[in-house]
């Protein structure tokens, strides 16, 4: 039994100098080491004592908990932009087919004329004619509802949609100039603000003069000049020549 002790002694003892001369290994992280030292077989005193030598390695399970961002600001959301709706900036029609605006009658000829009774201003079945005087405007169109002398012998009248430009002639004060802006007044031929500047020719024939703003109709000293934006008639005017 004494020599069965020593053995056993001896055996540990080499067991304990052989892990020690072994260069420590450094455990996995989070995992555990566990040495087992079983003995068995010790029938006798002769008998060898086997030492077995178990290493078990025990993994940590990993945590399923997930780890939180350095930045925990909450996402902001993106804002969604409105589209702009198109908006128009004028009433006018635009060049087309589709007339929005027709003539009220128009009954002279495809290739039509200019003469002297197109240069009366037509305003509810009465008319104003250029070197009237302004009394007989006041008369017709009503009270003003403005006026300005902006030169020695000129003044301008303001009605409604209508302009009149006056000149001193001795003691008269007559008409040199009539502008109308309003679409609800109409020329003696059914032409009126909003209509299309190609329906000119159909109406008073070839113009005096024409560009891309203006077509002129004259007659003597006396004109009527229809003013265009984009081909459409914006405000047309009777003017005397002096």
């Amino acid at each position: 039994m004494k020599k069965l002790f020593i053995i056993l002694l001896a055996a540990f003892t080499a067991v304990l100098f052989a892990s020690c001369g072994e260069e420590e290994k450094p455990a996995p992280k989070n995992d555990s080491v566990v040495i087992q030292i079983t003995s068995r077989e010790a029938g006798g005193i002769d008998d060898e004592v086997k030492i077995k030598e178990e290493a078990v390695v025990v993994k940590s399970k990993k945590s399923t908990q997930a780890t939180e961002p350095e930045d925990s600001t909450e996402p902001t959301t993106a804002k969604k932009k409105k589209k702009k709706k198109n908006t128009t900036l004028s009433n006018l029609p635009t060049q087309g087919d589709v007339n929005p605006n027709p003539p009220a009658q128009v009954t002279t000829a495809p290739n039509g004329s200019f003469s002297d009774a197109d240069l009366k201003f037509c305003y509810k079945n009465s008319y104003i004619c250029l070197d009237d005087s302004i009394d007989k405007a006041e008369k017709i169109l009503g009270d003003d509802i403005g006026a300005d002398e902006f030169s020695k012998n000129k003044t301008s009248y303001d009605f409604d949609g209508v302009t009149i430009i006056t000149y001193q002639s001795g003691d008269d004060e007559k008409i040199e100039q009539i502008t109308v802006t309003d679409d609800t007044i109409v020329t003696k031929k059914g032409v009126k603000v909003g209509m299309y500047g190609t329906q000119l020719r159909t109406v008073y024939g070839v113009p005096t003069k024409k560009s891309e703003t203006a077509y002129e109709y004259s007659k003597g000293n006396m004109s009527l000049t229809f003013n265009l934006q984009n081909n459409v008639i914006a405000s047309y005017t009777y003017n005397l020549k002096h």
